[in-house]
């Protein structure tokens, strides 16, 4: 049942996202250092690209699809968006769900509302996610951000849930799979950078 319920959240977030992000996806490129750095990637300058490899990597992957250099940078950053979202809202519940359990310990009868506060309150956390106006115009533009956050927002995702693996091996590659996350991360910059020795904290915490 609970799978079931955490499945709808996550197709919820997921809806919730293209329905903000999808209708505005700039048709135009806008000026700025990602479109220069864009255009190394693609070998329009005539120097290669350095920053922010693995959005470089991924609009390179997207010529395979579509020659509209527009359509393919905005996709690029439109499904990095969903999948921030995602693993944003999947934090977001872990901790919730965990909060809801420490505070049914201490109720004197056990209330169904707590499941639905920590649903509703993931919900609110990722629509003020990506409603945050930087958020928002890398979601719809052509932006290295929602990259730079989807990597580190993955393995996020995952650290929060090594407690509730039980045998140790699928502990020990899960925890491998976050590092590979978190070396992609800091290898894009900005974010990844910053969470690369979170993490190890985070694993090594008690909690």
């Amino acid at each position: 049942m609970l799978f079931g319920l955490t499945r709808f959240l996550m197709l919820t977030i997921a809806l919730a996202a293209v329905i903000i992000c999808f209708p505005f996806l700039s048709p135009y490129l806008p000026f700025g250092t990602d479109l220069h750095a864009a255009a190394c990637w693609l070998g329009l300058t005539g120097t290669a690209g350095e920053t922010a490899p693995v959005w470089g990597w991924l609009l390179q992957f997207s010529g395979l699809f579509t020659s509209r250099v527009a359509l393919r940078f905005g996709v690029v950053s439109f499904a990095c968006a969903i999948l921030s979202a995602l693993f944003y809202g999947s934090t977001v519940y872990c901790l919730l769900r965990s909060a809801r359990r420490e505070a049914e310990r201490t109720a004197q009868r056990r209330e169904a509302d707590y499941e639905f506060a920590a649903r509703f309150g993931t919900l609110l956390a990722v629509l003020a996610f990506l409603l945050i106006p930087a958020f928002f115009f890398a979601a719809t533009h052509a932006s290295a951000r929602m990259t730079q956050f989807a990597l580190p927002l993955a393995a996020l995702a995952l650290v929060v849930r090594v407690p509730e693996v039980m045998q140790p091996h699928r502990a020990g590659y899960l925890v491998t799979i976050i590092g590979f996350l978190s070396g992609l991360g800091a290898l894009g910059g900005g974010p990844g950078l910053l969470f690369l020795p979170v993490a190890p904290a985070l694993l090594l915490s008690e909690k």
